[in-house]
């Protein structure tokens, strides 16, 4: 599953396509003014949640949006405890009845997290920050999610904007460990929670000769990093505690296992 939007003129348009077949087919999705939508996640070819945003009149900035894919069609879910000013950056869905969703709150100015059931969608507190961290003398937004990853309903990794923000899922609550280990030292792009409760975070940091691309893997409470320089890293799929397909921009494309890395040809 892919999504992608279509610009006719002023006015864009979010689409699917969906691997049937040998092939890429693509699905409509309902229309909805100013759609955006970051990340989709599937537990089967026939339960997919997409997230986002829209332009609704009436409302200053975007709505945050989630759709599910049954199959054939798609269709919005109505968000609790109703209509948020924010974006859903990231979703994750272990199984048919449990996806985690985090974003935005652009009215609250703070990060935001739902969990779904398979029926409906139930916002999960985050633990409070006391005193967000400064970035160019201004105040940071705090808990703004960008990342997620569910290796069961019982373990979810999510990661922010700022620097060093980590929270995990148990299932029942959110809770933010302590960072033992190497020390997150800018924010993380994208996250693969695989095996138990082993992840693999990846983004970028700045170093002597500029920006460079960072890895690290978390395991029992603790970060350690794998890889450091070349290009930045965004995206990371992991299978098992020792292997993972991580993509970065243009065509960039490595892989980490226990022979360490290898640059991965993409045709």
């Amino acid at each position: 599953m892919v999504l992608g939007v279509e610009s006719r003129g002023s006015r864009t348009s979010p689409f699917s396509s969906v691997f049937e077949g040998g092939r890429y087919r693509r699905h409509a999705m309902p229309p909805r003014r100013g759609a955006q939508l970051e990340s989709v996640s599937c537990s089967s070819p026939s339960n997919c949640v997409a997230v986002g945003r829209y332009a609704p009149l009436g409302h200053e900035g975007g709505v945050a949006l989630t759709e599910l894919w049954n199959g054939s069609r798609w269709r919005v879910l109505p968000l609790a405890p109703g209509p948020i000013q924010g974006t859903l950056s990231a979703v994750s869905c272990p199984t048919r009845t449990a996806c985690v969703a985090v974003g935005q709150d652009d009215l609250l100015h703070r990060g935001f997290a739902e969990d779904w059931n398979g029926s409906s969608w139930e916002v999960t507190p985050l633990p409070p920050m006391t005193a967000p961290p400064m970035v160019a003398g201004f105040h940071a937004i705090s808990q703004a999610f960008t990342a997620v990853s569910c290796a069961s309903s019982h373990f979810c990794m999510a990661l922010g904007e700022l620097v060093g923000l980590a929270e995990t899922w148990d299932g029942t609550r959110w809770s933010r460990p302590m960072l033992g280990g190497a020390p997150i030292v800018s924010p993380l792009a994208g996250v693969s929670c695989s095996a138990g409760s082993s992840c693999v975070a990846v983004g970028e940091e700045e170093a002597s000769g500029g920006t460079v691309g960072v890895a690290l893997q978390w395991s029992s409470g603790v970060w350690r990093v794998i890889g450091r320089g070349g290009p930045s890293l965004a995206e990371p799929s992991c299978e098992g505690r020792d292997w993972c397909l991580i993509v970065g921009p243009w065509t960039l494309s490595v892989s980490w296992g226990p022979s360490g890395w290898a640059r991965q040809s993409l045709r």
